[in-house]
């Protein structure tokens, strides 16, 4: 059985091969037939619901859905990472960097993102000046920028956080 939560609310329990699904220890009646590669169709109640993958995040086990077109979040645990939650373990088998920091003192020269671009590993983010040489600041990793905390002209200090994803 893997659990899944939805939109971090909703928690729902589903057999590994798909066919039986529970909230709440009751077992939830639908057909699921597949559309397409990434598209599925789900009657639940005698109503449709057009289910679409945009993204899936291997990492942290969640994909993201629009389900007729509504965008939803779903985290999806197998046994073992309700095990290491039982534990009191949960997280630490991997650390999943949140922002990107100041690597050294300097003056944000550019900024190459806005909030809620999808950035790629390896994309330009800021260009920050140190010791008279301009440093590019690269991502790390596939991301959406959440929030930016600096704008051209701050200066900043090492450690400082810069974007927030």
């Amino acid at each position: 059985m893997y659990t899944l939560k939805v939109n971090q609310k909703h928690i729902f329990k589903i057999s590994e091969d798909g066919s039986n699904l529970m909230q709440d220890g009751v077992k939830i009646a639908f057909d699921l037939q597949r559309t397409a590669e990434s598209g599925f169709n789900i009657l639940y109640h005698n109503k449709s619901y057009n289910v679409e993958v945009i993204g899936f995040n291997k990492t942290e086990k969640t994909f993201l859905l629009k389900v007729n077109n509504k965008p939803y979040t779903v985290q999806a645990a197998d046994r073992y990472d309700d095990l290491l939650k039982k534990m009191g373990l949960e997280g630490s088998a991997s650390t999943t960097i949140k922002d990107i920091k100041a690597p050294m003192p300097g003056l944000v020269i550019q900024i190459l993102v806005k909030e809620g671009q999808q950035i790629l590993k390896g994309d330009n983010l800021i260009i920050l000046e140190a010791m008279k040489m301009e440093n590019s600041i690269k991502s790390p990793f596939d991301a959406v920028v959440k929030l930016l905390k600096v704008k051209v002209g701050d200066k900043l200090e090492k450690n400082q956080i810069m974007i927030v994803f």
